[in-house]
């Protein structure tokens, strides 16, 4: 019996929560906004094996576990990112307060609030998504908890990579290469 992967939606707030507070704690330590785009290394083995093999083995399992996890984080980081750059409902200080630094919250058109402004800009853009994101959300409700299904697992993971890519903005925060990336692996046998 394959192993399962361990995520539902839950988890996925979880990591948004990690995100926003790794965001607000660089900024507040003077450190770079990181991001950390899956692996065209990893991504690119675990499509071919999918696409073209009958039998999974242990190795595949893992890795499409591995890679769906670093989308789904990544995702989580987008969604963060969106809402310390104004794209949310919540306001700033609310969201500096729920990453746990309440006393560091930047007064409204203050320098310091346009110096985070500065901050959350990773090559040139603020990144954010406000079309792609209830969509992947969509996608990411539908994983089964403690999913067994390799299979499935890989047709969800496709399914996200595949708004990822209508969306040419987000593909570089998400993956390795970006739209060049996605358009190797739609085109590859």
């Amino acid at each position: 019996m394959p192993e399962t992967f361990d995520f539902d939606i839950h988890d996925y707030f979880e990591m948004y929560h990690e995100h926003l507070s790794d965001m607000v704690g660089s900024f507040i330590n003077g450190e770079a906004l990181q991001w950390h785009p899956v692996s065209v290394d990893r991504l690119k083995p675990v499509y071919k094996h999918f696409t073209t093999r009958n039998y999974l083995d242990y190795r595949d399992i893992k890795a499409i576990h591995s890679v769906l996890k670093d989308v789904i984080s990544n995702i989580a980081r987008l969604e963060a990112s969106t809402a310390l750059c104004g794209h949310a409902e919540e306001s700033l200080a609310s969201l500096f307060q729920d990453a746990g630094y309440e006393e560091y919250i930047p007064e409204e058109n203050s320098e310091k609030e346009e110096q985070f402004c500065d901050f959350m800009e990773w090559q040139g853009k603020c990144p954010i998504s406000d079309y792609g994101l209830p969509q992947l959300h969509k996608i990411l409700q539908e994983i089964p908890a403690n999913c067994n299904n390799p299979r499935l697992l890989f047709t969800i993971l496709v399914r996200l990579l595949d708004v990822i890519h209508q969306r040419n903005d987000l593909a570089a925060w998400l993956i390795q290469g970006g739209s060049t990336t996605l358009l190797e692996l739609s085109t590859m046998e």
